[in-house]
């Protein structure tokens, strides 16, 4: 006390509410970063139930894309361009694996789009709403975009497009040997 009683003395009070915002920033922060990493820790012991459907019937990871609304210009909001990339960058590593976006099917795309998404070997699933009923946690958390594995569990969160050092990590993921 007697620190902080001589340091207002000796300085400005501006120097110090400064201080004091930055030391409860930094403070807040961490929290939210265990927030953030604490969410990432209890969805990796969460299982995906996924839906009857040929697209889900053979043994492959999967990165779900889920989609509650398209937009204006579906192709764009949907990144198709970006996540073709990285699965031309899978092709080139050998990495098993299908990009699927998880739609509702009131939001089916436009004959262009849809054809643009076959084209670069992406899928869609008109199921969104069947996907969060069977997985109500889904609809809680923060994050859109998932890798899981044969039998659901999910292995990474987080879109890559949005952070593209993730991709790194889901390559790691798509690469590992059962």
């Amino acid at each position: 006390m007697l620190f902080i009683v001589m340091i207002l003395k000796r300085s400005n009070y501006r120097f110090v509410y400064s201080l004091f915002i930055l030391i409860i920033l930094s403070v807040s922060c961490n929290n939210g970063q265990r927030k953030v990493v604490q969410e990432l820790e209890d969805l990796s012991t969460q299982q995906v139930c996924l839906p009857v459907d040929s697209l889900f019937g053979d043994s492959i990871d999967r990165i779900l894309v889920l989609v509650e609304d398209t937009g204006e210009c579906s192709a764009c909001s949907l990144h198709v361009n970006e996540w073709y990339v990285y699965r031309l960058d899978m092709e080139d590593r050998s990495l098993q694996g299908h990009i699927i976006y998880v739609l509702k099917e009131r939001n089916r795309l436009n004959q262009s789009v849809d054809s643009m998404i076959t084209e670069y070997g992406l899928y869609c699933f008109y199921g969104y709403d069947e996907l969060i009923e069977l997985n109500p946690f889904l609809k809680d958390v923060p994050y859109r975009t998932f890798l899981i594995d044969s039998n659901g569990k999910i292995l990474l969160s987080g879109s890559p497009v949005e952070i593209p050092k993730l991709w790194s990590l889901y390559r790691k993921a798509l690469g590992r040997k059962e």
